[in-house]
């Protein structure tokens, strides 16, 4: 498995990029990643407005 830094920096990710690992057969692994997802899109989209 790859770090998280170099997941980073390999997808030139910047550093507000959340980075999660998930199993997508495990509902509530899922359904976390899926609000971190949501999350960030309101944050980055409100940032965005400003």
């Amino acid at each position: 498995t790859h770090g998280e830094d170099e997941l980073r920096e390999a997808l030139t990710l910047s550093p507000q990029v959340p980075i999660v690992r998930t199993d997508a057969r495990d509902r509530e692994s899922v359904k976390s990643t899926l609000i971190t997802l949501v999350e960030h899109a309101l944050t980055s989209h409100v940032s965005a407005l400003r």
